[in-house]
């Protein structure tokens, strides 16, 4: 291709000729045309970014190919945070606790407006919060502070693939994780409140245990105090002995009270039978000249012996525990010691007006 110089500007000689080798750079590129080294070099252009053959156009088959690999990246971010979002929300469980990524700029909606927002997610899902440049404005002319001001919620299935690409960077992910972090140090008791709850629960027990040991060492049962003190000892070594000597003792309890009074054993001698027969002997059995409350708290009382004694025959060492099945803790058996022995005081005590 040759140029027609004649509309060439009018320039000194020195300048002419530096424009003409550029317009015949230009025309060497345009036409595919073998680029002059020399040209090239005194031109000053950097050799990185031209070939020194042949320098092509980019073609329709180029744009198409590149748009393609766009495309099947693009389709592959929506299913990879879906996931994302599904594993949070088995990680977090029943945990009621929210976070959020930072703040991104995600797209323009206007010369001057855009939209920014950041990744928004709770035990149930994984979504988008926005806000646009718009609606601080509308805010800001009512008067709303910022710290009030809402963000709208946006489904990732119907949220833009540029903002999709935007809050999936390692930089957004990391900062949601990190938030749902400093939510949980939040949620987090500190150890030593742990430790005051434990010496306070200890320290209830132990009022229990002092008042059952002084009714019972009244009594001058040295069996039943015996009975008593094993399954105290063994809460934490043998949760599941410890149950069922505090069963055995209830039984014993009302057996020593029933032969106190000179009353007759019950047929059945399983704790059911023992606590109904022990109630009726002291006059608690519920009546209709008992009040309501009295009647719950009676009744209360032969469900716990009850609960007690089918706890003993499910957990309890003396029918042995299936493979596998839930064993229960020392905690477990100090609950259950702690009650049997605030009822057996109970039934002593009352007992004394009937001896």
């Amino acid at each position: 291709m040759n140029c027609d110089w004649s509309y060439a500007p009018k320039l000194p000689v020195h300048a002419f000729i530096k424009y003409k080798e550029i317009i015949n750079f230009l025309l060497g590129l345009y036409t595919e045309k073998t680029v002059d080294p020399f040209l090239l070099k005194k031109l000053n252009l950097c050799a990185g970014k031209f070939t020194w053959g042949i320098i092509k156009m980019p073609t329709i088959d180029d744009i198409r190919s590149r748009v393609l690999a766009i495309k099947s990246k693009r389709d592959k971010i929506y299913p990879k945070l879906q996931e994302f979002g599904v594993v949070i929300k088995e990680t977090l469980q029943d945990v009621s606790i929210s976070g959020h990524s930072k703040e991104k700029h995600l797209g323009m909606i206007g010369p001057d407006d855009w939209v920014y927002g950041y990744l928004f997610c709770n035990s149930e899902k994984l979504a988008i919060a926005y806000r646009s440049t718009y609606m601080d404005i509308e805010d800001s002319l009512e008067h709303i502070p910022v710290d009030w001001r809402t963000y709208s919620i946006q489904e990732l299935s119907s949220a833009p693939i540029e903002w999709l690409e935007s809050l999936s960077s390692e930089e957004s992910l990391n900062s949601l994780l990190e938030d749902l972090a400093s939510q949980l140090d939040d949620m987090e008791l500190p150890a030593n409140n742990y430790t005051v709850i434990d010496k306070m629960l200890n320290s209830e027990s132990n009022l229990i245990f002092k008042h059952t040991t002084k009714v019972l060492q009244e009594t001058d049962d040295h069996n039943l105090y015996g009975s008593w003190l094993k399954a105290r000892n063994c809460i934490q070594t043998d949760p599941a002995d410890s149950i069922t000597r505090t069963c055995s003792y209830l039984e014993a309890v009302c057996k020593k009270i029933l032969s106190d009074l000179e009353q007759p054993q019950p047929v059945r001698r399983d704790i059911s039978s023992l606590i109904a027969e022990t109630m009726k002997v002291l006059n608690l059995s519920p009546d209709e000249q008992v009040n309501d409350d009295l009647k719950r708290l009676l009744g209360n009382v032969k469900g716990i012996f009850s609960a007690i004694g089918s706890l003993r025959t499910h957990f309890g060492s003396a029918h042995g525990a299936a493979p596998g099945s839930y064993e229960l803790n020392g905690d477990h058996a100090r609950l259950l010691n702690d009650i049997g022995g605030a009822l057996s005081g109970f039934l002593f005590t009352l007992s004394k007006g009937k001896t």
